[in-house]
């Protein structure tokens, strides 16, 4: 689920996918560690109380979404947090798109649920954040190599290049980009990607949020030569207007851990 399944018009649907979501939360403090599962428990308990409301109805994304949130339950904790960190930045956007969607409605108690949910997950995500954006800092390429995606950051994402590059995270973007493009990825089209999926305006860190995003994606079986030959010759229509790369038309799932690299 993502925020944008909540600026739509069908309450029902939004309806279906708040119960989800809260359903998925339940999930994530059972295998959080110990040290974030109060502020968890806590964050599933108020957003139960933000999915009180008349509008009741089922939907198939939603259904999709408790599918996933039962794996979870059938996959090993992720060792590193990295998948933790990466669960939990993007429950808080949905937490904020949540708390947006009642206010519009005038479901002020559902708001005030919304809003004490979200200082339960900011407070777990800081917690749970810290060691692996640590970890991946100290990865941190080389400065020329750092110069290069910096360069590819404000070609990608220009209206929020200054917000990103001012982010005590960056060092962590570009040590996500950096390895993601050892691993055959066009760290500018990532970027992208990882900026469409999701506004960033919401955001505490959105150099943390881009990192997040870009490991994610770059997680995914590599594009071999011929793929990424196809996508360049696909990169434009006929009539000159770009269309978009066959990797990079993605649903949202759920993060898998992946090894780190010196």
């Amino acid at each position: 689920m993502t925020e944008g399944h909540l600026t739509g018009h069908d309450d029902g649907a939004s309806q279906a996918h708040l119960a989800a979501f809260g359903e998925a939360l339940d999930v994530l403090r059972l295998l959080a560690p110990a040290p974030i599962r109060a502020q968890l428990r806590e964050a599933a308990s108020a957003f139960e109380r933000a999915t009180r409301s008349r509008i009741q109805a089922e939907h198939h994304h939603a259904r999709a979404l408790r599918s996933a949130t039962r794996a979870m339950l059938r996959e090993p904790a992720p060792s590193d947090g990295t998948a933790l960190a990466m669960l939990l930045d993007a429950a808080i956007l949905v937490t904020i798109a949540a708390t947006r969607w009642h206010q519009l409605r005038h479901h002020d108690q559902q708001v005030t649920a919304a809003q004490q949910t979200l200082l339960h997950l900011q407070a777990a995500y800081d917690q749970a954040a810290t060691a692996p954006l640590t970890a991946l800092i100290r990865r941190r390429p080389p400065q020329p190599t750092v110069d290069r995606h910096v360069h590819h950051i404000r070609r990608a994402v220009p209206e929020h290049s200054e917000h990103v590059l001012a982010d005590p995270s960056i060092a962590a973007l570009t040590a996500a980009l950096a390895e993601a493009e050892a691993l055959g990825y066009d760290p500018e089209r990532l970027l992208r990607q990882a900026a469409d999926q999701r506004a960033l305006d919401d955001a505490r860190s959105p150099a943390g949020t881009l990192a997040w995003r870009v490991q994610r994606f770059s997680a995914r079986p590599t594009p071999n030569a011929r793929a990424r030959a196809a996508q360049a010759r696909s990169a434009a229509r006929p009539d000159g207007t770009p269309s978009t790369p066959a990797h990079e038309v993605t649903t949202v799932s759920l993060p898998q851990p992946r090894a780190h690299r010196r």
